[in-house]
């Protein structure tokens, strides 16, 4: 396999060069995924078979986000390890926009299924 494609971003205020993954593969999604999906749980009563009970726990979309940056994220500033704390300890605007970029790469096609050329 050939080596895989990368995105370098800089962040706004820290002027921190982030090398990211410039995409997934299905295996690095299904990781993503799972852990939203094991977030939300949902049951159907007996009595009421039409409206199922959601219970979704606060934590997920933190736990998602950590998730996309160990998968995606390769390098701050050259640096491969602690890479999650490195970008928890950022100001906010530099996390906010890695995360965006982050977010980009994750979603990347989803507006193009379904599409035929």
């Amino acid at each position: 396999m050939n080596e895989r494609e990368t995105l370098e971003i800089v962040t706004p205020i820290g002027n921190k060069k982030v090398l990211l993954k410039a995409w997934l593969t299905g295996r690095e999604l299904r990781v993503i995924r799972s852990v939203l999906l094991g977030g939300i749980n949902f049951a159907v009563s007996p009595e009421e078979k039409t409206t199922p009970d959601y219970n979704f726990d606060g934590t997920t979309i933190d736990k998602m986000q950590d998730a996309s940056i160990n998968t995606i994220v390769i390098s701050i500033d050259g640096v491969k390890e602690n890479i999650l704390n490195q970008i928890l300890d950022m100001r906010k605007k530099d996390f906010e926009f890695i995360l965006e970029e982050i977010d980009k790469i994750s979603n990347a096609g989803t507006s193009e299924e379904g599409k035929k050329k």
